[in-house]
């Protein structure tokens, strides 16, 4: 890219240029996923595709920080989302097993109290058939 006559500080902002110009393109199309490595931008196919050396992604301190932001901005929400999002199954997952405990805990307690009142029941229905066919030796 280096052009006869130009310095470094104006191969590095023709750099820049290139590099600005590309990520409007990617945002106008949101194609950004087809350069996607590693969760971040593949420097070495940007820069084949900007007839550029690899090492300006790098070296070029403007066009590092235009990268890295793109990489944040386009990579690192999804990765942050799908991090939140299993965050939030998990606590779930962890909620869900404790109210499962929860409620094993308090059906075994209701089975408990309900066979003491089965008993107490059974009790109270044979007191009442003997008060009903009279009581051995109270008969009227």
């Amino acid at each position: 890219m280096a052009k006869k006559g130009s310095n470094g500080k104006q191969e590095g902002e023709a750099s820049a240029k290139l590099v600005t110009d590309w990520i409007k393109i990617r945002e106008d199309r949101r194609d950004w996923d087809e350069y996607a490595y590693s969760g971040r931008i593949n420097r070495s196919a940007l820069a084949a595709e900007l007839g550029v050396a690899k090492s300006v992604m790098d070296q070029n301190p403007t066009v590092k920080a235009l990268l890295k932001a793109k990489d944040r901005l386009w990579f690192e929400s999804e990765a942050l989302s799908r991090e939140a999002a299993h965050e939030r199954a998990e606590k779930r997952t962890q909620d869900v097993s404790v109210t499962n405990s929860q409620n094993t805990k308090r059906i075994a307690e209701l089975e408990v109290e309900l066979r003491q009142l089965r008993k107490e029941l059974a009790k109270h229905q044979s007191l009442e058939a003997l008060v009903q066919c009279g009581f051995p030796g109270l008969r009227p």
